[in-house]
């Protein structure tokens, strides 16, 4: 007779499928000694069986018509009653290495199956809710969720003590962030640095995001919540950690932000604004975002007020630029950095409208704690722009110091567009006029200021 063998663990924090190849070990030497000879091998490895979680190849094994299967154990089969009548239905003998064999055939072998898959079933929730009780202890006493067990890059095991090299390497990637990195430059340097994943993987962009977006790293505890309407919960901060941040809080939240836009391929977009006057007498001044234009990139305003062909504008700009940081006082603006009075100023008074819209909404117990956040989104973001303005200020001088030792030019050459990006945002103030249709590209209606 012909054997399908199948191994599943639920959990593999190494991933080195230790436990699925023991598994089919045990598997093989009782297929021979019963006698079956094994077709295939099916292993769904790391994934649980009571998470709802699709398990490829077990829906790939009730396509399947073997003579007979052979697992471990009946509950790495399955683990919840629902799975046990669509395995009575694939009506297939089922042998076990710890637990003899299933005779799904008869109203008393289904009964015993049917017992078994209940207490397993029961002992999965009742694990649940001791791990969520244990979880939520933690979270009152400012410690990181024990849900998971892989080491967090970034910290020890115990997810609270820094490993040096690696936290440097967050901080590092923040800056870059702040400064106009993305998530995709960061991969290859972090590897280039032989740091792996918590998988014992390459870094990938993803991997980055990850990292970057969890809120561990400003020192803050959370958990997942599950939301209506979202496929994957959502995670909540609930208080402040008691172990030390990597990076501080404003930093995170800028960075954040700019970790949930698309990756900028363009030097200009939500740096250029719209130049056009309105009625009003006011400038649109909303920034412009990548378009195409007759099959080639352009600039566009949201209102449609202006689409400018990038090349042009991009040479436009570059020109000035380089001229620019040619100039020794500029370079040593650039050095000298520094947060503006003005913009901090404006930001305390928003940080203070902030916290009391916050407490009055809570204490007026007719908004639900979880859509208080929705509220105050308008005035957080405004907040959120201040403090970018702000953090990237503080990172002047980065470029500065590294035009020190080559022409501008020669550093031009060599910066990727993140950095290039990175030094329109902090010497130009650039403007896009709407000139009449037909009449070709015109310098003019690019209005270029220096930043001060």
């Amino acid at each position: 007779m012909n054997a399908v063998i199948y191994a599943r663990i639920s959990s593999d924090p190494t991933g080195m499928e230790a436990g699925v190849t023991r598994q089919l070990k045990e598997c093989r030497l009782l297929a021979t000694r019963l006698g079956f000879e094994v077709d295939e091998e099916l292993v769904d490895n790391d994934i649980s069986a009571t998470n709802g979680k699709r398990r490829p190849q077990f829906e790939r094994l009730l396509t399947m018509r073997p003579s007979v299967v052979i697992v471990w154990h009946q509950d790495r089969l399955l683990r919840l009653t629902k799975d046990l009548e669509r395995v009575i239905e694939f009506d297939v003998p089922i042998y076990t290495v710890m637990s003899g064999s299933l005779d799904l055939s008869t109203p008393a072998g289904r009964a015993v199956a049917r017992t078994i898959a209940a207490w397993s079933q029961y002992e999965g929730e009742q694990k649940a809710a001791r791990l969520m009780a244990a979880n939520r202890d933690r979270r009152e006493r400012g410690l990181p969720s024990k849900a998971f067990p892989l080491r967090p890059f970034g910290y020890e095991s115990d997810g609270m003590t820094h490993r040096p090299a690696e936290a440097a390497a967050i901080r590092a990637a923040f800056d870059a962030m702040v400064t106009g990195s993305h998530v995709a430059a960061i991969a290859p340097e972090w590897n280039r640095a032989g740091f792996r994943t918590a998988h014992d993987q390459p870094w990938t962009a993803r991997s980055v995001f990850e990292v970057l977006a969890n809120p561990h790293q400003m020192g803050k505890v959370t958990y997942k919540a599950k939301r209506p309407g979202l496929r994957t919960p959502r995670r909540v901060i609930v208080g402040d950690g008691v172990w030390e941040p990597i990076v501080d809080e404003t930093t995170w939240r800028v960075v954040r932000r700019r970790l949930s836009r698309k990756p900028l391929r363009t030097l200009l977009a939500r740096i250029a604004t719209c130049g056009k006057v309105l009625e009003s007498g006011e400038t649109c001044g909303r920034p412009t975002y990548n378009g195409i234009t007759n099959a080639l990139p352009s600039y566009w305003c949201p209102c449609g007020h202006i689409s400018r062909r990038a090349a042009y504008v991009d040479a436009q700009v570059t020109d000035w630029l380089l001229t620019r940081l040619a100039r020794r006082d500029v370079r040593t603006r650039l050095r000298s950095g520094g947060d503006d009075a003005t913009t901090m100023t404006r930001l305390e008074r928003l940080r203070a409208r902030e916290a009391a819209a916050e407490s009055d909404l809570r204490s007026s117990g007719k908004v639900l704690p979880t859509d208080v956040s929705d509220l105050l989104a308008p005035l957080r973001a405004e907040i959120l722009d201040l403090e970018e303005a702000v953090i990237r200020a503080r990172h002047r001088p980065m470029i500065g110091h590294q035009l020190a030792d080559r022409s501008a030019v020669e550093m031009w050459e060599g910066w990727n567009i993140f950095e290039r990006r990175q030094a329109v945002e902090t010497l130009a103030l650039i403007s896009i006029k709407p000139t009449p249709p037909g009449r070709g590209y015109r310098p003019s209606a690019v209005i270029i200021r220096p930043r001060s």
